[in-house]
């Protein structure tokens, strides 16, 4: 077994989890890309209703993980999974052209396996 799948993981999760900690301050001068606005918000439409709804009291309304944790009923550990999944979801999408998610391998194969 080679360790590059998981090497490239790694470096996907950092890259995203640096975007989404640089700081970005709006330009008034400067218009939004509404092509890039369509991809992020069809990104964000792919993502199960509860975290999209996570990743927007974050990121929209700045609900702290501890708050969030009490309502949802989950741990802070698992609010921060969340967010990073969904940072992960949305990377892969703006990657791909706003294409659907694609299966992992396993479990194509485990179908398969089932259908034995």
């Amino acid at each position: 077994m080679t360790d590059e799948p998981d090497t490239d993981m790694r470096e996907r999760a950092r890259r995203a989890l640096e975007r989404s900690l640089a700081p970005v301050a709006p330009q008034p001068d400067e218009p939004s890309d509404p092509e890039l606005l369509a991809r992020i918000e069809a990104a964000l439409l792919t993502l199960p209703r509860r975290r999209r709804e996570i990743f927007l009291a974050v990121r929209l309304d700045g609900t702290s993980y501890v708050e969030l944790a009490k309502q949802t009923g989950l741990s802070v550990k698992g609010m921060e999974r969340e967010v990073a999944r969904t940072i992960a979801q949305i990377d892969r999408c703006l990657e791909r052209g706003g294409a659907p998610p694609s299966r992992p391998w396993w479990r194509r194969f485990w179908r398969r396996l089932m259908r034995l």
